[in-house]
């Protein structure tokens, strides 16, 4: 692997930035105001344990390989995950006027700069997030992203999740609105995304999205057969970009 320059966010841009509020009315007439805003320092670990929580336990690819169970895995992934905060390109979506002093998180993506250099085999520390990266690298084989778009660097993303108490308010799709925002801001003319459930695929979609490469789970149950991948509802993962 090459040696890069460290990447950092522009010093014009400011930081810690609310990109947008707004208003959602649930089924039982509660109405929530929310923003979406960069994640603080101050939140980081408090990210990592929503993510922990929700993302892990619910994202349809991670439940198929055990992921959750698998604590080297998830030791793995905190170490990634917590590297990419650095780059402070991360976004909360937080409740607005909060009666409670303590920032409640509804919503997190965690996003971060990324460039051809690091295309490289990462230290695969646990069968779950060797399964992981294997079925990502294949993913990603399927196009040539940076021959296609001839660029070298773009926006993204670790996964997008919701606290169970806020789905169905249209939150992941606020928050990739606000990716986009947040790309346009940086500089970086592309966002990529991999696409593992649909609730993502939809968000992704509503906001103007386009499919380089789709695969459904059964296709890579034949490409991997030595690993679970039969996902209930038969949910495609689908690779994007804007």
């Amino acid at each position: 692997m090459m040696d890069s320059p460290r990447w950092c966010r522009p010093s014009d841009l400011h930081y810690p930035k609310v990109w947008s509020q707004f208003t959602r009315t649930n089924s039982d007439g509660t109405t929530y105001e929310f923003q979406i805003q960069d994640l603080p320092e101050n939140l980081f670990s408090k990210c990592l344990d929503f993510m922990v929580k929700y993302f892990i336990a619910d994202e349809p690819l991670f439940n198929c390989l055990g992921f959750a169970a698998d604590s080297t895995s998830v030791t793995n992934l905190l170490s990634c995950w917590r590297k990419a905060l650095f780059d402070k390109c991360t976004l909360i979506c937080t409740l607005k006027n909060c009666d409670s002093n303590e920032t409640e998180i509804v919503g997190a993506y965690i996003l971060y700069y990324h460039h051809k250099v690091h295309d490289c085999d990462d230290d695969c520390n646990g069968k779950s997030y060797r399964a992981l990266f294997d079925i990502v690298t294949y993913m990603e084989k399927q196009d040539n992203r940076y021959e296609r778009f001839c660029i070298d660097d773009y926006l993204d993303e670790f996964g997008v999740s919701v606290h169970p108490k806020y789905r169905g308010l249209g939150i992941a799709t606020e928050l990739v609105k606000a990716r986009n925002l947040l790309g346009e801001a940086l500089g970086l003319k592309y966002s990529f995304s991999l696409c593992t459930g649909i609730a993502s695929q939809k968000a992704c979609e509503k906001m103007g999205y386009k499919d380089l490469v789709e695969v459904k789970y059964e296709t890579l149950q034949e490409v991997f057969p030595h690993l679970n991948v039969h996902v209930k509802d038969n949910y495609e993962q689908t690779k994007k970009s804007i």
